[in-house]
């Protein structure tokens, strides 16, 4: 079976946050890859947040656990590029 990954990136905080699950900026990924390949081929997307907007976490701050949080300490020298979406549908 074929599959490809698009990454995406390095992003903006802001722009991170809409390729999300429930985000604008993933519903139109979806559409438009769709469009172009169908469904027949597997696919995810590599979402890469640019390092110098990599937030520290926080007790008390809003995130999402595996999606917008980090536990410990990123290397800065590194863009954070650890979150792999499998689009359904």
């Amino acid at each position: 079976q074929q599959r490809f990954r698009l990454r995406l990136g390095p992003l903006s905080r802001e722009q991170f946050n809409n390729f999300l699950p429930g985000g604008e900026a993933l519903r139109q990924l979806l559409a438009t890859v769709k469009t172009y390949v169908g469904e027949e081929k597997a696919w995810d997307v590599q979402l890469v947040l640019n390092k110098a907007e990599v937030p520290a976490t926080r007790l008390g701050q809003a995130g999402r656990m595996g999606l917008s949080t980090w536990m410990g300490r990123l290397q800065q020298a590194a863009d954070a590029d650890h979150v792999v979406l499998k689009p359904v549908g």
